[in-house]
């Protein structure tokens, strides 16, 4: 099975918004070695994608 990633700007905003469209959370957001982060949702008919956020520069 592929995983297809989707980059965003915020992803607690990403994850609530698609979480408002009908999306259910399958990995909450978390961390990942090198300090992006990253969550796996599940769409209203089964398709399973993630979204994915790097830290913000400073």
């Amino acid at each position: 099975m592929w995983n297809y990633y989707a980059h965003v700007a915020d992803l607690d905003a990403s994850v609530a918004s698609a979480q408002s469209s009908g999306a259910q959370v399958l990995v909450a957001p978390m961390e990942v070695p090198g300090g992006d982060r990253i969550a796996q949702l599940m769409d209203p008919q089964g398709a399973v994608f993630c979204l994915h956020a790097s830290p913000a520069k400073a």
